[in-house]
């Protein structure tokens, strides 16, 4: 780290330390108590330390000052951050994501649906399937590892169909690779967006977001939107990708090992026992121990037999050597959100009062359906600039406190849009690593081209998103 940059980093670490310390000596604000102001404090200075820092450090220090406030204590916070369900699962995921990572097990599922007759010299099919697979890696996987097979494997495509520098299908295939991959990671409902978002649902509401609902209604909307942005391309656009019946599509014929196969077919069946249990009848008995093991348990069961089970003398799971894949940042970050979140929230601070009292005057004289819109522009400005997954939480914790003002809109349906417009997360490199990843293959894009069609893109998004999305999401919440 330069001298500049290390001046800069310990200025900013001071202005953290300052609103989350500073904070218990300011007045308080309407009806928020002395202890609210203390945890408004912790949170904010979380915020900021995010955008400018990173998620581990301001983490760290919000958990540790946390515990000096007249709400909780240090014990009782490390009990609500790490003595969770939600922290065991995120954990035991990303070794899982680690070990397909580590095993190319993205590689074998991409092969396997590039190489699906249907797409044999049909080129949009094709490209279609392609994004399918992404799609498919990011769901099992993350939005990293997904971006980085995807986009070496296009290079090669692009390669092999002789495609001139610049060419606008590169334009349209990169930001259809980002749109896949950023779906993918918000689809199953025990990623870390959907986990996050979930708590703050749960936070401001009481009750839990129907899981297996969730999955019901999401998936097919992401499946159905890649679909609407290919023929975008293709109707709309008149790209021509006809280039590509000139690409080597033979991903099939590489041999799928016998270790390859059995570890895929154990990562299904840990997807099947993470959602089963929303939909098993009351009173089955594989559904009572799934509920008591959790999602956690269940994530922890699934890498114990995995860990076991021996193929060819060696384990199928090698946990330690999984473990390396874990995002610490992302980690603590939730192990450090969930329990602010929490507190923020409860009639024990003032807040919800307060922001309720402020908000009341303002949203009274407007339509439910123009808040929803305000909303869901909101999420694809803000998630643009900071990261999506904090902007999904922070805005379901703000909508959950507006329910009164909604009318008859399904506070949960709502938080869906929320999290598919947090996802519209590929206009500018700014908004996430993935992004900014997909932003930097300059061998194959212009700057300016790529976020004029991601911007044009991310407007037909929103907009469809606003007139089908809602109701879509209405018929499941």
């Amino acid at each position: 780290m330069s001298v500049e940059k290390n001046r800069i980093f310990f200025l900013h670490l001071i202005v953290v330390m300052v609103i989350m310390i500073g904070f218990r000596f300011l007045p308080p604000l309407g009806e928020i108590t002395p202890g609210g102001m203390q945890i408004l404090g912790v949170f904010i200075g979380g915020i900021y330390g995010w955008i400018t820092i990173g998620l581990l450090l301001p983490s760290l220090l919000g958990m540790l000052v946390a515990g000096f406030t007249d709400v909780i204590t240090t014990t009782e916070f490390f009990t609500k951050a790490f003595g969770s369900q939600i922290f065991v699962l995120v954990m035991g995921m990303m070794i899982l994501a680690a070990f397909i990572s580590q095993n190319n097990l993205a590689q074998v599922i991409i092969r396997t649906l590039m190489s699906l007759k249907i797409s044999r010299g049909r080129p949009w099919v094709t490209v279609l399937c392609f994004f399918y697979a992404i799609f498919a890696v990011a769901s099992v996987t993350n939005s990293t590892i997904s971006a980085v097979v995807c986009i070496t494997l296009y290079i090669q495509m692009a390669a092999d169909a002789k495609l001139p520098q610049y060419n606008r299908l590169n334009t349209a295939m990169i930001t259809g690779m980002a749109f896949s991959t950023l779906m993918g990671d918000c689809t199953l409902p025990f990623q870390n967006t959907v986990i996050l978002v979930s708590g703050a649902y749960h936070s401001v509401t009481g009750t839990n977001l129907d899981l297996g609902l969730y999955l019901l209604s999401f998936l097919p909307w992401a499946m159905f939107m890649i679909a609407v942005y290919v023929l975008f391309c293709k109707y709309v656009l008149r790209i021509d990708a006809s280039a590509l019946l000139n690409a080597n599509m033979n991903y099939g014929n590489e041999s799928v090992t016998k270790r390859q196969m059995i570890s895929i077919g154990f990562i299904l069946l840990t997807l099947v026992l993470l959602v089963l249990p929303n939909f098993l009848p009351e009173g089955l008995f594989l559904k009572l121990f799934l509920q008591s093991l959790g999602l956690g348990g269940t994530v922890l069961l699934a890498l114990f037999i995995m860990a076991i089970v021996h193929i060819d003398g060696e384990p199928i799971l090698s946990i330690p050597q999984a473990a390396k894949g874990i995002s610490w940042d992302i980690l603590f970050m939730i192990a450090y959100y969930f329990p602010v979140a929490s507190i923020l929230t409860s009639d024990v601070t003032g807040i919800k009062a307060t922001i309720t009292t402020v908000l009341t005057p303002v949203l009274s004289g407007l339509s439910p359906m123009l808040i929803v819109i305000v909303i869901a522009v909101s999420c694809v400005i803000f998630t643009n600039f900071l990261n999506n997954m904090l902007v999904a939480a922070l805005m379901t914790s703000t909508v959950g406190l507006m329910s009164d003002f909604l009318g008859g809109i399904s506070l949960a349906a709502l938080v869906l849009v929320i999290i598919f417009c947090c996802n519209i997360a590929y206009i500018l490199p700014s908004s996430c690593p993935t992004n900014a990843y997909f932003y930097s293959q300059r061998e194959l894009i212009r700057f300016n081209t790529q976020f004029k069609h991601a911007l044009i893109v991310g407007t037909i998004m929103l907009v469809i998103t606003i007139i089908l999305g809602l109701p879509w999401f209405s018929l499941f919440f």
